[in-house]
């Protein structure tokens, strides 16, 4: 695991670390599966870790292209993010949009590298939002989050909304801690 969180720390970096003309080459590619890709091979391909799977590929890809859509930085989970959204748009669209995200799928094809699923189009859309209310994004988090995307316990989905929800009624969760601490006595 501190081998892994190392190569996703090293590639939020990276990607960090790319000059604007490569940024925007690559957010220009938003959207896009690494197979639809133009002109990113020579620049994803200097930041990614090697030996991933295609499947880990295809994430950081994603990741790659979304960072030029807002690259401001933030603390907490993408539900975090998303829940100060909610804050500043006081708006039930952005609930309705981010659960959206939390039921979307992605699965990838080994056999020509076709995708299914619509957490590429979703993420997209979130981001944007997100940028246009200026809340940034914690890179190293929502890479490591959405290579855990497709797991059968579907703990990111799980967190983001736990945090979502503490961010937009922090007096629920208080109320809830309250009432674990009494339960436990």
């Amino acid at each position: 695991m501190k081998e892994s969180t190392a190569r996703i720390k090293d590639f939020v970096e990276k990607l960090q670390e790319l000059r604007k003309s490569d940024i925007s080459l690559l957010k220009r590619n938003a959207g896009r599966s690494l197979s639809e890709s133009q002109n990113a091979f020579s620049i994803f391909y200097r930041i990614v870790p090697y030996d991933l799977s295609k499947t880990q590929e295809e994430i950081c890809f994603l990741v790659s292209t979304l960072y030029g859509l807002n690259p401001n930085s933030e603390e907490g989970n993408f539900g975090t993010t998303m829940g100060k959204v909610c804050l500043k748009t006081q708006s039930k669209s952005v609930e309705r949009r981010f659960s959206m995200l939390l039921d979307s799928k992605i699965t990838f094809s080994h056999v020509g590298g076709t995708e299914t699923g619509e957490l590429r189009y979703r993420m997209r859309q979130n981001v944007k939002l997100a940028a246009s209310k200026e809340v940034g994004i914690n890179w190293f988090e929502l890479t490591k989050d959405l290579l855990g995307w497709n797991s059968d316990s579907r703990n990111t989905q799980i967190r983001w909304a736990k945090a979502f929800y503490t961010v937009i009624d922090p007096e629920k969760s208080i109320m809830e801690s309250e009432e674990s601490t009494e339960n436990n006595r």
